[in-house]
């Protein structure tokens, strides 16, 4: 955006007072020039002379050449290069970028370009990303720069104020340069892919810059599966989320930090919709993996597990199922499931189903139906469940009761009725 301002200074006759000018003319004389640069043509400097019998009427106000300025960014880090003064957009743009070429390689990108007494307000977020906006009046710039970031992150903080030179200008580039930001990416193969790998995302954790973390996970992704696979989502020093909606369906999300993760998740969810955070990965920690899509090892809701008594006739007089929820690991669930069965049943238990918690439903309802057979059903929402376990008493031809719905993201050591 240019936001481009005429310079009209208006000059009145007074004994010391130094003007830009077209050169001298009457009542005036030429003291000097302000100094050009980068393609500005230096501006002549005159002074009104009072003999103290010529009046001179004030000159029409000098309009001074236009001045551009322009700021690249890179997405790997939060430095940015500047280059201010010049005579046109492009050629501030052109040093800015070979400046950021020369440190980064590829990606540099124009971030933003203003001209004449513009300001450009450059903020970061936490995790290293920038927000860059510009306008003619410098509270305003920052405060668009760091709505940007407030809307969409957390930890914003003003990094750099560009001010354009209107006398040749200056370029600030970064003496040092500290290491690229680490990313993470997830990729998945193009359209519908084989069943096979239907059920499977290819995640990489912990890569020097974004192409790095993209191209590992896209020619992994392609190696396995001889297809042409394409990225889900890149996150740079911060959090991939992975969340699920009510109608199960999964989105692959990315998060500056753990404190706005539950936010980046409502704010992505369909209108109409509930979504829950299924799991993240920390950008951070190196990783490469093919995960499920279906499952999670380490979901934002805990695992959960249920126990029964191991014999049929005692599992069906006593009429319950133990069930504990919100556990750091399958192995806790179920052995806290198997001892509060036991406890409450006075019977030797088994914790069910015995894989332990896929770790990606977030509802279960329980039924017995007619016949006496115990049914568990799993979903992503309460209709979900419900709707599973009409479609299966329909199927067979049997009824069934109400049932019990539990949330597993409710943290809980109980029992239920089945």
């Amino acid at each position: 955006m240019l936001f481009v301002l005429v310079l009209g200074w208006s000059v009145f006759p007074a004994h010391a007072q130094v003007h830009p000018c077209n050169g001298s003319g009457p009542g005036e004389v030429m003291v000097g020039e302000q100094p050009g640069g980068n393609g500005i043509a230096p501006i002549p400097l005159c002074q009104y002379v009072d003999n103290g019998s010529y009046q001179q009427a004030p000159p029409a106000p000098v309009r001074l050449p236009d001045v551009y300025m322009a700021v690249v960014t890179h997405p790997d880090t939060n430095l940015v290069w500047s280059a201010t003064g010049y005579a046109n957009e492009k050629q501030a743009e052109q040093v800015a970028m070979d400046a950021c070429a020369k440190a980064m390689g590829e990606g540099c990108g124009v971030a933003a370009g203003w001209s004449n007494q513009a300001v450009i307000i450059v903020v970061a977020d936490v995790a290293g990303n920038l927000f860059v906006n510009g306008d003619g009046d410098a509270r305003k710039a920052q405060k668009l720069a760091m709505g940007d970031c407030e809307k969409y992150s957390t930890g914003c903080q003003l990094m750099k104020v560009v001010v354009n030179g209107m006398a040749g200008g200056a370029n600030y580039f970064p003496a040092t340069f500290p290491g690229r930001r680490l990313f993470a990416s997830v990729a998945r193969p193009k359209g519908t892919p084989p069943e096979k790998w239907d059920d499977k995302a290819w995640l990489a954790t912990g890569q020097g810059g974004y192409k790095a973390a993209e191209d590992a996970v896209l020619t992994q992704c392609a190696h396995d599966t001889g297809m042409e696979c394409e990225i889900r989502v890149t996150v740079g020093n911060g959090l991939i989320a992975r969340s699920l909606d009510d109608q199960g369906h999964i989105y692959w999300l990315n998060a500056s930090a753990p404190a706005i993760v539950e936010r980046i998740v409502r704010s992505s969810c369909p209108k109409e919709r509930e979504c829950r955070l299924v799991d993240t990965f920390d950008a951070r920690t190196p990783r490469t993996a093919v995960i499920d899509v279906s499952g999670s090892e380490a979901p934002a809701r805990g695992f959960y597990s249920l126990a029964r008594p191991v014999d049929d006739a005692a599992e069906k007089a006593w009429g319950k199922r133990a069930i504990v929820t919100g556990r750091t690991t399958r192995a806790e669930a179920q052995a806290q499931a198997v001892e509060l069965c036991e406890a409450e049943s006075k019977m030797h238990c088994e914790a069910t189903p015995k894989e332990g918690d896929s770790g990606i439903s977030q509802m279960m309802l329980l039924v017995r139906d007619s016949t006496g057979k115990p049914s568990v059903f799993f979903g992503s929402s309460k209709d979900d469940v419900k709707n599973q376990k009409e479609k299966y008493c329909a199927k067979n031809n049997v009824s069934c009761p109400g049932g019990e719905v539990v949330d597993l993201a409710k943290p809980a050591k109980t029992t239920v009725s089945i």
